[in-house]
């Protein structure tokens, strides 16, 4: 029996066997146009080629709200006025539990 030629995956490089109808590695065929995934979904949406300068990049960021803001200082000062009474009455017990240990040892 006459073994069959093989032949490279355009997408991976991986080598199989001619007339299979997808690549054995990565899962290319030739309905996807051996493209990965992400690139099949990217193909199939027809996008126009658009390009910012960095200064409209960063517009758009503002104005999208997808650039992390910084924390207000305010919430700084919330956080210790909140936990500083907390501090000090686990500090004061501290000291007493180190008195008495002192005084009873």
């Amino acid at each position: 029996m006459a073994k069959r030629p093989e032949m490279e995956c355009p997408h991976c490089g991986g080598m199989f066997r001619a007339g299979r109808n997808s690549c054995p590695h990565c899962g290319a065929d030739h309905e996807t146009g051996w493209l990965p995934a992400e690139d099949q979904e990217a193909a199939s949406l027809d996008l126009q080629e658009t390009s910012l300068s960095d200064s409209e990049y960063e517009s758009f960021l503002r104005k999208s709200d997808m650039q992390p803001r910084a924390r207000p200082r305010s919430h700084t000062r919330r956080l210790l006025a909140e936990h500083s009474p907390l501090a000090a009455l686990l500090l004061l017990a501290l000291l007493l539990a180190l008195a008495l240990w002192r005084a009873f040892s």
